[in-house]
């Protein structure tokens, strides 16, 4: 049986019009944060930082100690995380990664690849991942900052957004370097 020519265009454009909005749907997503509420606290999720020198492989860089503790009664990934540093004169320099992470890409910069690893936290376990400020900011110059996280809770809502965990707020300082 042979379809009218008029039927055949029509359906390959129809087809090839829902490929494009499917592929700039799913690069939308790769690039747009999303639209989620900030709370401080959640029923599935805790989270605490803290600061320590990262003496024994960048000398004395500071690094940030993020605990996720899961309150729930499901294993859940590592959530998506965001880093806030702000010092005397505001928010420092950011770098590369630290633009990706909050989706404020500069026109022409390149994506990085993520490195696919989102660890598994047991329901009632905690998980701590260690992030080397000097990889998300500028903090070349010596003086005292201060530093919050939040994490995305992306079971607690019920439009699938999540809501974004704050962590308190804390302050470390940033030593001159030795000539």
């Amino acid at each position: 049986m042979r379809m009218n020519p008029t039927l055949n265009l029509l359906f390959v454009g129809l087809l090839s019009g829902t490929l494009s909005c499917s592929w700039a749907l799913a690069q939308q997503e790769k690039t747009s944060p999303r639209t989620s509420t900030l709370q401080e606290a959640s029923s599935n999720l805790t989270v605490t930082i803290s600061v320590q020198d990262d003496r024994q492989g960048n000398s004395g860089t500071p690094l940030l100690l993020l605990t996720v503790h899961n309150l729930g009664k499901d294993d859940v990934l590592f959530p998506e995380e965001r880093i806030h540093v702000t010092g005397k004169t505001g928010e420092p320099k950011t770098t590369l990664r630290q633009r990706q992470v909050t989706h404020t890409l500069q026109q022409n910069e390149p994506e990085i690849r993520d490195s696919g690893f989102d660890p598994v936290i047991e329901a009632g376990q905690s998980f701590t991942r260690k992030i080397g400020l000097k990889d998300l900011y500028d903090l070349s110059r010596p003086g005292k900052y201060s530093v919050f996280a939040e994490v995305l809770d992306a079971q607690a809502s019920r439009d699938n957004a999540g809501i974004w965990v704050r962590s308190r707020t804390i302050t470390f300082e940033v030593s001159p370097t030795a000539p």
